[in-house]
């Protein structure tokens, strides 16, 4: 029989976006919410595995509510196992008050906690699958957990053979220092499996359906304005001939849209900012949108831009408008204005036509400097 299996990670419930003050609940709530959306796709999917491979919690010490919460969303999977892999946020410990043994405590017989590098044999559900582990110990390692998976002697007569790691990919996930489990595809190829389910690195790989056997899911909901994308998670289908086909699915509430620094917005005009504005208008009521404006504006339509913005911000679900980058237009009006006629600032800046409006701004601005 052919397998279909839902592939999600680095979820982080319990992030805290203490920066967020205002709005921070509704972006907690939302990482519960999207995990149970998951959850409801892979049952209309009529998936057989619902996969986390790690940072299912954002770190160690989770409320135990929040425990309780995400084990009751996972027990409404009514497909067969929940595999949950501890990644690094969430790894496993020595401690009495592991988050993994509370929440055992809630757990539903179909949630399998692939605590041990060891073999999981998945028969016991129906599915003629062996899951081969690799979770996390601490926060940093310099050497990655999959090393037992190639060693091992001989493998089960199992029909499908699926490994489960978290830590950073070479050539694909930020890692500078090796601090992150680190591996590479030919490590990974070498253990001779069928499926590589894979977290910690947000970004979804590969960047395209139905290529390859090793899959980051990316994190499902957006955390940051660092994330670019909707959130994502893989559906994943095996045949018994082995032939692997994907399809990336949406899966997040909030969407962060980052344009600042070198993404910052040119001023062309109010009509220019207001259909820049309007384009995000579709979903404005889950968009985070913070935008850095530079260039040059007329005195009088700066005021008008920042009616613009509070009147977005009433809109949008978190807006933020930076303006420090913004210089005012010189024109010979306000020249007349700031300058009596026998100045020699008027009589250089008299003499600059407002067509060379560099020239003009740069003379300006070098005898503002001077205090002319």
């Amino acid at each position: 029989m052919s397998l279909k299996i839902f592939l999600t990670s680095d979820i982080h419930l319990g992030m805290r976006f203490l920066r967020y003050a205002d709005i921070r609940e509704d972006l907690v709530l939302a990482r519960f919410e999207t995990l149970a959306n998951m959850v409801a796709m892979a049952n209309e999917e009529n998936c057989q595995i619902f996969a986390v491979a790690g940072d299912l919690f954002d770190r160690l010490n989770i409320p135990s509510s929040q425990i309780k919460q995400a084990t009751e969303i996972l027990n409404r999977f009514g497909g067969g196992p929940v595999l949950l892999l501890p990644g690094n946020h969430d790894h496993l410990t020595s401690n009495e008050k592991d988050l993994w043994l509370q929440m055992q405590r809630y757990a539903a017989d179909h949630l399998l906690f692939l605590t041990e590098m060891q073999p999981y044999h998945l028969d016991g559900f129906g599915l003629d699958v062996c899951v081969y582990p690799a979770p996390c110990d601490k926060k940093h390692s310099a050497e990655n957990h999959i090393h037992w998976v190639s060693r091992m002697a001989k493998r089960s007569s199992h029909t499908y053979h699926i490994g489960m790691a978290h830590g950073s990919l070479a050539g694909f996930s930020p890692d500078i220092d090796g601090r992150y489990y680190p591996m590479t595809e030919e490590q990974l190829l070498q253990c001779r499996l069928d499926l590589w389910f894979l977290g910690h690195t947000h970004k979804q790989f590969p960047d395209r359906e139905n290529v390859g056997s090793i899959f980051f899911p990316a994190t499902p909901e957006p955390d940051g304005f660092q994330c670019e994308h909707s959130g994502k998670a893989w559906l994943v289908a095996i045949a018994e001939d082995k032939t692997i086909t994907t399809r990336s699915l949406s899966t997040g509430k909030y969407r962060f849209v980052d344009c600042t620094q070198a993404k910052a917005i040119i001023y062309q005009s109010i009509a220019k900012m207001r259909d820049f504005l309007d384009s995000f208008l579709e979903r404005a009521e889950y968009t985070l949108l913070r935008i850095d404006v530079k260039g040059r504006i007329a005195r009088d339509e700066l005021y008008e831009l920042q009616e613009l913005r509070d009147k977005y911000q009433e809109t949008f679900f978190y807006l933020s408008m930076d303006f420090s980058a913004l210089q005012a237009l010189v024109s010979q009006e306000q020249i007349a204005v700031e300058f009596s006629q026998n100045s020699f600032a008027y009589r250089l800046l008299s003499q600059i036509p407002e067509e060379q409006a560099e020239d003009l701004q740069i003379a300006y601005s070098l005898l503002e400097k001077a205090k002319f």
